[in-house]
């Protein structure tokens, strides 16, 4: 129950990474942050193929990037 929960959580912060990339230089150390966020995300798993042991991401995970704005 807490992964349904936490992946559309997850899904939206992806999208919102990707859009706010070209926003910025790609030199600035949020640009480098960003893109090392974007690369530690695990690759979409279809649909059909998702289980509770297919993925697994811990929110705990010390990869996780904290925006505040």
């Amino acid at each position: 129950m807490r992964q349904a929960k936490a992946e559309p959580v997850f899904d939206e912060l992806e999208q919102w990474l990707h859009d706010q990339l070209p926003r910025i230089s790609g030199k600035s150390p949020l640009a480098k942050a960003i893109r090392y966020s974007l690369a530690a995300c695990p690759k979409p798993v279809p649909k059909r193929l998702r289980s509770v042991h297919a993925v697994q991401c811990p929110i705990q995970s010390p990869r996780v990037l904290v925006i505040r704005s």
